[in-house]
This record gives C-alpha cells, sequence and structure tokens, in this order.
C-alpha cells in the first residue's frame, strides 16, 4: 500500500512470470503464483499517526486457515487502518513469536515432502527501550 492505497507491481518486484520482462509490456504482467495464491503472509505497515503494524496471516492449515493472496493482504492491511504496508514474507517462514509463545502454526509444504516447519535465517525483532 502506498498513502492508503493498494499498490501492487509484480513486475518490479519479482513475482511476475519470466515472460514479463522489465520494462512490463503495454498490456502489463501476469503475476505469478506467489502474488495470487493463498499462502500465509508477514506484512508491516504504518498507520496515518506513524504506529509500526507487524502482522501475520496464518495458512496452510484447511480448517483453521487458508492464508490470503497478496491483493488479499493488502486489503486487511487497508482494513486495519494502514497508510503504508509492505509484504515482508510468505509462506512456511511466517511466524508470529511474542515473548517465547507461538502465536501461528507455521507450515511448509513442497510437493514432494510431509508439512513441516521451514527453517529460518531471518527475522524482525522488536525489544523494548533500555
Amino acid at each position: 500500500m502506498r498513502d492508503g492505497q493498494v499498490w501492487l507491481n509484480p513486475a518490479a518486484n519479482g513475482m511476475a512470470h519470466v515472460a514479463c520482462a522489465l520494462p512490463a509490456p503495454a498490456g502489463g504482467c501476469r503475476p505469478g503464483g506467489a502474488l495470487t495464491a493463498r499462502h500465509p503472509r508477514t506484512l508491516a505497515g504504518i498507520s496515518p499517526e506513524g504506529h509500526l503494524m507487524l502482522v501475520t496471516i496464518d495458512g496452510r492449515n484447511p480448517g483453521t486457515s487458508v492464508g490470503v493472496t497478496l491483493p488479499e493482504a493488502a486489503r486487511v492491511m487497508e482494513w486495519l487502518g494502514a497508510r503504508d504496508a509492505v509484504g515482508l514474507g510468505s509462506g512456511g517462514d511466517t511466524t508470529l513469536m511474542v515473548e517465547n509463545t507461538l502465536y501461528n502454526r507455521p507450515r511448509d509444504q513442497w510437493s514432494d515432502t510431509a508439512s513441516h516447519e521451514r527453517a529460518v535465517s531471518n527475522a524482525v525483532v522488536v525489544v523494548p527501550r533500555s
């Protein structure tokens, strides 16, 4: 989101099919599956007052949560009141922990394996000022 408007640019963000090179063709780019398929999502946004929003949307767990597409994730951030927002990750790396409590069910599944937790080598960590 930019200034309260949903803004998706799949070609510039590497989320368009390979056939869509930059500059984008006049007819636009067809977004890839990472954009249009339902996945868990990790999102960050800023409210009009300047407050940071960190949002986790669970997924890949039928009966509990199936995730969202990136356009749906943008609509969630809009609904929460974000002025600006960005997707930080999607899939098995989407995990929310607060004070050693896991708040979602991170799951990853490749076509030839059973669902499992993904080892993640990066994180956004929020700590109180000392």
